[in-house]
């Protein structure tokens, strides 16, 4: 009799990394970062406004109050993304939006609440100190500073983050692609009529959601019978393109997921009851496989649990990727702890 914790080590034994790949930001959603991700070049690239106000010399506003306002000329109005020449001279202003380019010879922005929002002279009521509401350039990162660091799985933040630094293009490792087939005669599609004899299917659902929620690109095949040339044509169409192909069926030895011989390597299974679970490799691909009835949810959320621990990430040394991990905990994708109940040993 094989244990579950035996099993779960052979199945991480099975497992390995995905190999790094240059991904677009458009495709690196739930992907993890194969290599330290660093700043090229400052951020933000230039000075700029923090506000919309008025970029003055704060010197011209030194003495500004409520009771005695100043009153300065304004020579443009500065929108983001002008790049044009816009100079402040000594006792005259430009109005400017939050993100433009500060023009030279202002050392101060005064917010358009503090103002009249004048469009050919501004009133301001309140002084502006130097550097006030000013960004300068690499004040969020500067060239070489690290931005991400490898193993961050790759969500909306950090792709904002990878995207205002410029980075078009990330070396990471994308999401594993996962396949869930479920078997047997008596199954039926949730929603269809059942008939004496009969259940709907849940196991496949289960499986996939599971995978899911781990990172992975999951797909569900269809409900098959328990036809040799059908299980097998479906779980060599799914080695093609899958990293880790999940399969519920019949523990019966006589089962036509049990007699896989296309290139399928059987590996030792789980004795109770029933043999419950029972690890292959079908084409490079490795091929957990779980019952349909006979064992508890937490068995048959055994080779997903152990794909999440160890496909996505690089194995280090003393990760799960090195060694068996506790029952009642496992990682996923991302790197982050995620409590799983232990598995029933029932």
């Amino acid at each position: 009799m094989q244990s579950v914790d035996s099993y779960l080590s052979e199945i991480i034994a099975a497992m390995t990394p995905l190999p790094p790949e240059d991904l677009p930001l458009t495709e690196a959603e739930g992907a993890v970062l194969a290599a330290d991700t660093t700043a090229e070049w400052p951020l933000p690239g230039f000075d700029n406004s923090a506000m919309d106000g008025y970029a003055v010399r704060a010197a011209d506003v030194a003495g500004a109050s409520a009771e005695l306002p100043v009153t300065l000329p304004v020579d443009a109005d500065v929108a983001a993304g002008d790049t044009a020449e816009h100079a402040v001279a000594p006792g005259r202003c430009v109005k400017i939006m939050t993100g433009a380019l500060l023009p030279p010879g202002a050392d101060a922005v005064v917010p358009v609440e503090w103002t009249d929002d004048g469009r050919e002279h501004v009133v301001i009521g309140r002084p502006a100190g130097q550097g006030n509401a000013i960004r300068r350039a690499g004040d969020d990162a500067k060239p070489g500073d690290l931005l991400l660091p490898a193993g961050t799985r790759l969500g909306p933040a950090q792709i904002g983050v990878l995207a205002a630094a410029g980075h078009g293009v990330v070396r990471a490792r994308r999401r594993p692609r996962v396949t869930v087939i479920s078997t047997g005669n008596e199954l039926a599609e949730p929603g269809s009529p059942l008939v004496p004899g009969r259940i709907w299917d849940s196991n496949s659902y289960m499986l996939a959601a599971a995978a899911r929620q781990a990172g992975c690109e999951t797909t569900r095949h269809a409900t098959l019978r328990d036809e040799p040339g059908a299980v097998l044509d479906a779980i060599e169409h799914a080695a093609a393109a899958a990293d880790l192909i999940m399969t519920s069926s019949s523990a019966r030895s006589g089962s036509a997921r049990s007699r896989c011989s296309r290139g399928c390597r059987r590996g030792s299974g789980l004795s109770a009851p029933s043999r419950a679970l029972r690890s292959s490799r079908c084409r490079e691909t490795p091929c957990p496989r779980s019952c349909r009835s006979g064992c508890s949810s937490g068995r048959r959320r055994v080779p997903c649990k152990a794909f999440r621990l160890n496909k996505a990430r690089p194995a280090r040394p003393g990760s799960p990727g090195r060694s068996p991990p506790p029952t009642a905990r496992g990682r996923s994708c991302a790197g982050s702890s995620t409590k799983m109940p232990p598995p029933s040993r029932r």
